[in-house]
């Protein structure tokens, strides 16, 4: 509310406007007269300035998302404090701020992380989640009132734009690692393994 963000309905996650996050406005006068009386979830827009990481975490259905994420602060360091928001789906939505138009909407460029720039959207605090029923919340001391907007991180940019990195078609490791990207190769190794459903004892024997 108030956020001055591009708004607009959705059926769960299903757009209920004609064109989707194309019909986005911030305009009061509309976005009361889409909401009002009905209980459409809510989207926002992202592009114009914004990127949101989506961490995927279900370790019932494989989504190890979180454990993805915490290898890669291990190795790059602790994301800043942002907009944070917990999904009804048990995920993780991390608001940065970065103008890049070539960050559009990328589907896992690492296990269990997507993210979603120009042309996409994501399902905001108080929407409830089509299948489990809970509400999108705001992290309580990560809310867009009290903390500012961060810069989307230097090194995820990189990450984001990369191509989709290849799976591993064996529990072999790769062959020789040039000098300098052996922190890459490995991190994407154990990832992809991850993925396959090896534990973390296994991936670190």
């Amino acid at each position: 509310k108030n956020m001055g963000l591009p708004v607009f309905p959705c059926n769960g996650k299903t757009p209920a406007t004609p064109h989707g996050c194309k019909d986005a406005t911030t305009d009061p006068a509309r976005i009361a007269e889409w909401w009002g009386g009905s209980t459409y979830n809510v989207a926002i827009a992202t592009g114009n300035g914004i990127v949101v990481l989506d961490v995927d975490a279900d370790h019932e259905r494989g989504k190890f998302g979180d454990e993805t994420l915490e290898g890669l602060e291990q190795q790059y360091g602790k994301l800043p404090d942002t907009w944070t928001c917990l999904t009804g789906g048990g995920g993780v939505h991390y608001y940065f701020a970065c103008a890049d138009p070539a960050l559009t909407v990328g589907a896992g460029f690492a296990p269990g992380l997507d993210y979603r720039g120009a042309g996409g959207y994501v399902i905001a605090p108080p929407s409830i989640h089509p299948e489990t029923g809970r509400a999108y919340e705001w992290e309580a001391s990560s809310t867009p009132t009290s903390v500012p907007l961060a810069p989307l991180p230097d090194w995820l940019h990189r990450l984001m734009r990369q191509d989709k990195p290849k799976q591993a078609k064996s529990k072999e490791a790769p062959g020789k690692v040039t000098e300098g990207r052996r922190n890459e190769k490995m991190f994407h190794l154990a990832a992809s393994l991850r993925a396959k459903g090896l534990t973390v004892a296994e991936i670190t024997a």
